[in-house]
């Protein structure tokens, strides 16, 4: 049988279990375990635990909080009443303390009955929250700041849809000054962005009094998304991606605005530093260090600084985010928590703590950048603006960017002249999604059963599709026929996408023209940045795990090729010891083996001759001596790990950031004797004084265009029915992209 300590203990490791699973948005997982949290405690305050009473109270809160985010309004109004009437009972009897636990109680009722249609009760109950958080305020709880903008912001919303347009005014205003205030005293706290943008929108509300004001909206839309950088400076590492999804609408609203007062220029940098933001968000999500040619003393300061910062961070009981509608889980916790006993004096003198700790960090990130370019640009990324943007572009070249919205996708044309207006296509988001998944998953399974003839097909039918969504728009965007290179910026799923595929004037778009990826404009000027590309000093890893024949051929020609001055590592040789010491010195990477693509970074990389060497070390540990070109002639090495919001991290952006400033990789499984004819022709042309990005286009053009009897030639026992076959499929030929500056 349990002790009654045993059954405390099981009430809040229950409690833990519902609010990880709850700020991971798994609600029904955290709704059950609030409830046999609440269940447990309440038959151990009716044995006489009387203590429990107030944690009692706050899961019945969090319970209702579940509960309405799965659409269980009714029921999520009776618990809150419930919790209400519990806090009421312990104030009554001197808990005083429990007070800030009762207004935020009132304070979900009142979004609760928002939702559910009640909207004058609502308005009253919010009312009643605004005075009652203004008393603990003047009475010295100034940490409840925050709280009260966050109610003057959910009043605002009520009234708006109460349609009281004048009032509703008067509290937006009230929400941003107190937003204004801490911010000043670097304050801000997590749904001040959610708050901001709700404000920027309002202030182009065709019934706004006096009249609507887009370009106040956005400016303020463009505040928010620089609070927004200021407050995921200080968040933990775990809280960056729930936070920075949760507001792309902010960055949303901002391009939309900027393309409704027609400055597509601004939309497109907007769009460049949502980009930005999520590639900080990855790196220290993924643990990215700096590299090994850091001072040592500088790495540990920068740890030890972060750690004290998101300590502080956590104490302050600012490190969560919270929905729009008010439910914060920044006071998403048991009211026993270090956060609801803060006396004024000590809340200013951590506040303190903290900015002294921020302007530290700043300093040694600074530090950092001087010595690792690469990361100090990754963690803390400037901001581009129009004339950097355009001076990275070369002559008579088209850049296409894309931004995928969850109703509609938009082609932003860029040139060294200007970021011209986009095209606006009719494509949700879903459906880009489902065909990059079924895609990816047909290629795997029938590249697993080596069947050539679904592979081809696959290929096809993922290619009719994009021309239905995209030839209409490539072909205007390209009718002038004056460009002389293509640049693609995918978006979120698009990466995934052979995008080249797509036919102007009957001819796939990669066959048309030299054509190079980027996963963004600025990961093209951190490449810029560096010293000029050098390609000697190269290594040729092939064919560590020993069962690829094929791939071991490969290496030998490429080997011939560039004149045996690479250092060729083949089979057992192929350690990962051997591979990191190379790696760091070369100029030049030649990779012939497996590849695989996991979400986990740690899971995903390069197969050696004792273990995998994963994309992660390239973020953390490897720094190339400045290649012109990493080539992974293997599987599924172009492919990357996205996220609601957007995607950088994988094999083939992880070398990039590890100083190469080219990529050739693979979209999908490759067969491989076209793999070897791609490889030989690339290199070839390489040798013949050709860019990296034309030495690829030949190189395709020359294995598509091959004919039988070459084939015959260079692979006699490789036939279809008794009679040598082609590589015309863009199966054989499309499967490698370059993903850099092209050069």
């Amino acid at each position: 049988m349990e002790t009654t300590e045993e059954r405390i203990a099981h009430a809040k490791a229950l409690f833990d279990q519902g609010f990880e699973a709850y700020n991971q948005g798994k609600f029904q997982v955290a709704r059950d375990a609030y409830a046999a949290c609440v269940d447990e405690r309440q038959i151990l305050v009716d044995e006489g635990h009387t203590e429990l009473l107030p944690n009692l109270a706050g899961t019945r809160m969090n319970l209702a909080i579940c509960l309405r985010q799965l659409g269980e309004l009714s029921l999520a109004r009776t618990t809150y009443d419930t919790a209400l009437n519990d806090y009421q009972k312990l104030i009554d009897q001197g808990r005083t303390e429990l007070l800030p636990s009762l207004v935020r109680t009132r304070m979900n009722l009142a979004v609760c009955l928002g939702k559910l249609g009640e909207l004058s009760l609502a308005r009253s109950t919010y009312e009643t929250v605004l005075n009652d958080y203004q008393k603990l305020i003047d009475q010295g709880r100034i940490e409840l700041l925050p709280s009260l903008a966050l109610t003057h912001s959910n009043l605002a919303n009520c009234l708006k849809d109460l349609k009281d347009f004048l009032t509703c005014e008067t509290h937006y205003q009230k929400a941003f000054n107190l937003q204004q205030n801490l911010q000043k005293i670097g304050q801000l706290f997590p749904d001040a962005i959610s708050i901001i943008k709700d404000i920027a929108d309002w202030h182009r509300h065709p019934q706004r009094p006096p009249q609507p004001d887009k370009p106040k909206a956005f400016k303020l839309a463009k505040l928010g998304l620089d609070w927004l950088d200021e407050l995921l400076s200080r968040l933990s590492d775990a809280s960056t991606n729930l936070m920075l999804t949760k507001n792309l609408p902010l960055f949303q609203l901002a391009t939309e605005l900027a393309l409704e007062l027609k400055h597509p220029d601004q939309a497109y940098l907007i769009l460049e530093r949502s980009k930005s933001r999520v590639l900080v968000e990855q790196m220290l999500r993924e643990r990215a260090e700096p590299g090994s040619q850091v001072d040592e003393n500088l790495r540990t300061q920068y740890s030890q600084l972060r750690a004290k910062l998101r300590q502080l961070v956590n104490q302050l009981g600012s490190s969560n985010s919270a929905s729009p509608d008010g439910d914060s889980t920044t006071r998403f916790f048991e009211p026993t928590t270090r956060n609801a006993e803060f006396i004024p004096e000590q809340t200013e003198q951590l506040w303190q703590q903290q900015q002294d700790i921020e302007q530290q960090l700043d300093k040694v990130r600074r530090q950092i950048t001087k010595q690792d370019p690469a990361f100090g640009e990754a963690i803390q990324p400037s901001t581009l603006n129009l004339e950097e943007v355009t001076a990275l572009i070369p002559e008579n070249t088209l850049v296409i960017a894309f931004e995928q919205n969850p109703d509609f996708l938009r082609l932003y044309p860029i040139t060294k002249q200007a970021i011209f207006t986009p095209l606006q296509i009719d494509l949700p988001a879903k459906e880009v999604d489902k065909q990059a998944k079924t895609f990816q998953d047909k290629m795997r399974e029938y590249a697993s059963a080596k069947n050539a003839t679904r592979l081809r097909k696959t290929v096809d039918k993922l290619g009719k599709w994009l021309n239905a969504q995209l030839k209409e728009s490539l072909t205007e965007l390209t009718a002038h026929n004056k460009y002389q290179e293509i640049i693609l910026i995918p978006h979120v799923a698009w990466h995934l996408l052979p995008i080249h595929l797509v036919k102007i004037e009957n001819e796939a778009l990669a066959i048309h023209y030299p054509l190079h990826y980027l996963p963004s404009m600025q990961i093209l000027r951190l490449i810029s940045e560096r010293p000029p590309a050098s390609q000697d000093k190269g290594c040729i890893i092939a064919n560590p795990t020993q069962d690829l024949a094929g791939a071991e051929q490969e290496s030998q020609t490429v080997y011939k090729i560039r004149g045996h001055t690479d250092q060729l590592i083949a089979r057992q040789e192929a350690k990962l010891s051997t591979v990191r010491q190379v790696l760091n010195n070369s100029q030049h990477s030649h990779f012939s083996c497996h590849g695989s693509f996991d979400q986990d970074l740690t899971q995903a990389g390069l197969h050696m001759a004792d273990g995998l060497l994963p994309a992660i070390e390239m973020f953390t540990s490897i720094r190339m001596d400045n290649p012109r070109l990493v080539v992974m002639s293997a599987c599924e090495t172009a492919q990357i790990k996205p996220t609601l919001a957007d995607e950088y991290m994988g094999l083939s952006s992880s070398f990039l950031f590890a100083g190469a400033h080219n990529v050739l990789a693979t979209q999908w499984p490759v067969e491989d004797n076209a793999t070897r004819l791609l490889m030989e022709n690339f290199y070839q042309n390489l040798n013949e004084g050709l860019s990296a990005v034309k030495a690829l286009q030949h190189a395709q053009h020359q294995l598509r265009t091959m004919t039988k009897e070459t084939v015959r030639e260079r692979f006699p026992n490789i036939t279809i029915g008794g009679k040598p076959y082609t590589y015309e499929s863009p199966y054989y030929w499309a499967g490698f992209v370059l993903i850099g500056d092209g050069k």
